[in-house]
């Protein structure tokens, strides 16, 4: 049976071009000859009916097998053949009650030889369904197969339980093993610790996994850097099996890694230029500075008489000098505050508050909770850097009547967060490199100090800066 015979019915037209469907025409007409000599016999000598009967039996054999060979529509058009030339012959022979039983025989008969094509063409339909599907079924892992062989991403399909069933051959070359040797046994035997976090992770959840380290047997200098992801691929009655995709991603990470060390250097670089431009500030322009107000002074009180005029000049220029040498200790204060490696970080963060107060007139508060320690140098000034930026911006950009600062100390942790209820802004992503370079320069110093930056904020509803860092290395 032909595709197009079973994907919609049966068609229209009959099997006109089979041969063996004219054969089962003859041998229908010659059934119905047997059954109309039978019955001229039985009327003529007044045989028994079950003789009739009899005749009318064979009528199964021709209407059956057109059923089974042809379906529905070949055992319509047997049986449309077989009713017509049967009642011509009854017709005919015009035997009152015995002719309607005998056509209600034939009737029976094309009707049961009707349904079992019927019957046969559903199973054929389902047959060459299940053949389509097990065809496509063929198919697809034929690609699967191609693409998981020739794939240049390592790959192993894993058990729940950990055991590798399958491995392509870039899963060899990562693990410099020929993929024989890669099969049939456990994660933790291929990756040993980190196949154990594997493992847990494949038990809690089918996405990426966290980054990994691989070494070449006992060279443990050789390390590839791994990103796991798994997927489900089957859940049938041999069980679940994951497909783990390792991602080689060790260059990622080297330049990644370059580029912290240079971001780092960077940073050191640049605050050792404050710390130098804040000495010179105050060893050369601000000491020059209070030079010449005594200078103005002292001639103020040895050259005399003077005009008023000119002791009215030389006092401004003495206050002029004054709110110089001011503006300079504040400025040199911003580049490197003393009061920093002093007093610690809170009294830092305190002297920013407060200045910000004073200058823009905002409500600020500090608020410090937990016991109050000193951290590493590098934590407490990357800690002031990132607060200093995110109280600029309230003062440049938020448009806030208030600002609150949180220094949280916890046992293994510490968390700054400044909160504002001005005018706020939709946050990006934050690798987006078209962020501004205040949020930038915070997110990198977070990353220096392996912390963690969130900012959170919305048109109308204020900002909120979070930086959570470890305290590892707090200074007892």
């Amino acid at each position: 049976m032909s595709e197009a015979r079973i994907t919609n019915g049966s068609p229209l037209k009959p099997p006109f071009e089979n041969w063996r469907f004219w054969t089962v025409q003859a041998l229908v007409a010659l059934t119905v000859g047997i059954f109309g000599a039978v019955s001229v016999h039985c009327g003529n000598s007044g045989g028994s009916h079950s003789l009739c009967l009899l005749s009318i039996s064979l009528y199964f054999v021709p209407l059956t097998y057109a059923a089974l060979t042809f379906g529905f529509i070949g055992s319509l058009a047997t049986a449309l053949w077989c009713m017509t030339l049967s009642f011509l012959i009854i017709a005919l022979e015009d035997r009152g009650e015995q002719g309607l039983i005998a056509a209600f025989q034939v009737t029976v008969v094309t009707a049961v030889a009707l349904f079992v094509g019927k019957r046969v063409d559903r199973e054929i339909r389902m047959r060459w369904q299940a053949e389509s599907a097990e065809m496509r079924l063929q198919l697809s892992e034929g690609k699967y197969r191609s693409l998981f062989e020739t794939s240049p991403i390592p790959l192993l399909l894993v058990s729940p339980d950990g055991i590798v069933r399958e491995a392509n051959p870039a899963a060899g070359i990562l693990f410099g093993r020929p993929m024989s040797a890669l099969q049939n046994i456990s994660l933790v035997d291929i990756l040993n610790s980190p196949g154990q976090m594997l493992l847990e992770w494949l038990a809690k959840t089918t996405s990426r996994a966290p980054v990994i380290a691989v070494t070449h047997g006992q060279d443990v200098s050789a390390i590839n850097w791994i990103e796991p992801s798994v997927t489900k691929i089957t859940d049938s009655g041999d069980g679940t099996l994951f497909q783990v995709m390792l991602k080689d991603v060790t260059e990622e990470r080297r330049r990644h890694e370059h580029l912290h060390a240079y971001a780092s250097s960077v940073l050191q670089a640049q605050e050792a230029e404050r710390r130098r431009i804040a000495q010179e500030l105050h060893d050369e322009t601000i000491q020059s500075l209070i030079i010449l107000c005594r200078q103005v002074d002292a001639i103020r009180d040895q050259v005399s008489p003077l005009q008023p005029a000119v002791i009215t000049g030389l006092e401004t220029v003495r206050l002029s000098a004054e709110q110089i040498v001011q503006s300079l200790r504040e400025f040199s204060s911003s580049l490197r505050p003393s009061v920093l490696e002093d007093l610690g970080l809170a009294a830092s963060l305190r002297r920013l508050v407060e200045d910000l107060k004073q200058r823009t007139g905002i409500a600020s508060r500090l608020e410090v909770r937990g016991p109050v320690r000193r951290l590493a140098a590098d934590a407490e000034l990357g800690l002031f850097r990132i607060g200093q930026e995110a109280l600029h911006n309230v003062e440049r950009h938020a448009q806030a009547t208030s600002v609150t600062v949180r220094l949280t100390f916890v046992r293994n942790q510490v968390s700054l967060t400044v909160q504002d209820n001005g005018v706020g802004f939709t946050p990006g992503p934050q690798d987006d490199p078209k962020a501004a370079l205040g949020i930038l320069g915070m997110q990198e110093r977070a990353q220096l100090l392996d912390g963690k930056l969130e900012i959170q904020s919305s048109p109308g509803r204020g900002t909120k800066v979070t930086i959570h860092a470890p305290a590892a290395e707090v200074e007892h």
